[in-house]
């Protein structure tokens, strides 16, 4: 199994090169991806240490996260931010990891240091602190695109005390995080805390609780540390990347805005011969195949965002209510696929019109809707 790490980050070169380089004797890629507001001179310390740097447009914070994990290879991706090291211990455990089979994801206790290296803040709501870093690049990896929000939980999933170590609290002065809880309270308030408090403003300020609780970073791993908070080079030759813009990341961010100008098309055909014969009081599963005519993928299951789904309704009144079948799996433009639909009768008998088509919830339905004629018997 492959091990692609992504190291999204606008961080010191030097500082970035010294963390990813322990990775390159367990990684089968190495993916910087530099967001447009990183700095030049950076660029040549990233392609020094990585197989491929990527530049973008990084536009509302975690946007891009399904792009970016898109843009990765390996069967497993282990995603590392540029103020974060990965502990000699765990580093030593990843080929044992990414050779399971027994998970889908796992997660790794981050230890947040403050206020040196030689320390970490070992009580709530700093530990335990468990994040989703290594996921199965698959069909079941999946964002919301939030601010605090890694890959959607699925599983199987593992966890492990193993840490990572986090080292935003030194490498950031105090006023510059108030200025970034500021920020973040501001695009999305009303986040809590484990234990209670403002989240962000618990998390990034220790310096505001009284006496949080400490523990001692093992000696050879703060060596490890000081290493990497200490790091320095001289300028290296920058190459020159093009920046991926919106145009390429928005149609993979699910908080995305569907243009309410834009005509959403399909194609719907049932599999079943019509008119379709059904037993009052007993549902039925039918089978429809469903092109994707353009501009917008979809998503599979019932709680994909966007949410594009597979309306079911009757025409006529007293008719049971209409309903939705998710998408069995992603339906790219231009494509299509098989979808079963569960369907429950009229609760009486007669010929009566089923009508199937896809929907935007809880904006409109695409207007191609399926006609399907339906014999309900005794």
């Amino acid at each position: 199994m492959s091990l692609s790490v992504l190291c999204p980050t606008r961080d010191p070169g030097p500082r970035v090169r010294a963390l990813l380089e322990p990775l390159r004797a367990i990684a089968d890629e190495i993916v910087v991806a530099a967001d447009s507001t990183a700095a030049e001179e950076h660029l040549g310390h990233y392609a020094a240490v990585s197989d491929r740097v990527l530049r973008y447009d990084r536009g509302p914070r975690h946007s891009s996260l399904a792009w970016l994990h898109a843009q990765c290879r390996g069967d497993w991706i282990l995603l590392l931010a540029g103020d974060e090291v990965v502990s000699g211990d765990l580093l030593d455990a990843f080929p044992d990891l990414t050779s399971r089979r027994d998970a889908q994801q796992v997660s790794f206790s981050m230890r947040w240091l403050w206020p040196d290296t030689g320390h970490w803040l070992a009580g709530a709501p700093w530990f335990p602190d468990f994040q989703t870093r290594l996921v199965r690049n698959d069909a079941t990896l999946r964002f919301r695109g939030r601010v605090h929000e890694l890959a959607r939980p699925t599983q199987p999933a593992r966890f492990s005390d193993l840490p990572i170590w986090h080292l935003s609290l030194l490498t950031s002065a105090v006023d510059a995080r108030r200025a970034k809880v500021a920020a973040n309270v501001a695009t999305r308030p009303g986040l809590l805390a484990p234990g209670g408090g403002e989240l962000n403003a618990t998390y990034y300020l220790p310096e505001d609780h009284h006496g949080p609780a400490l523990a001692r970073v093992p000696p050879d791993e703060r060596a490890r540390r000081d290493a990497v908070l200490h790091a320095s080079g001289g300028a290296l030759p920058s190459p020159s990347i093009p920046v991926s813009g919106r145009d390429q990341i928005d149609p993979l961010w699910a908080q995305r805005a569907i243009d309410a100008s834009v005509p959403l098309r399909c194609r719907i055909e049932l599999l079943d011969p019509t008119p379709v014969r059904m037993v009052r009081g007993q549902s039925r599963t039918l089978y429809a195949r469903v092109h994707n005519d353009g501009p917008e993928p979809w998503a599979w299951g019932l709680d994909a965002l966007p949410a594009f789904r597979l309306g079911v309704r009757w025409r006529g009144d007293d008719l049971p209510a209409e309903g939705r079948a998710g998408l069995p799996c992603d339906v790219p433009v231009d494509s299509e696929t098989i979808v079963p639909v569960h369907v429950m009768p009229p609760d009486r008998t007669g010929r009566f019109t089923l009508e199937l088509d896809m929907v935007l919830d809880p904006v409109r339905w695409f207007g191609h809707a399926l006609d399907v004629a339906v014999d309900v018997v005794a």
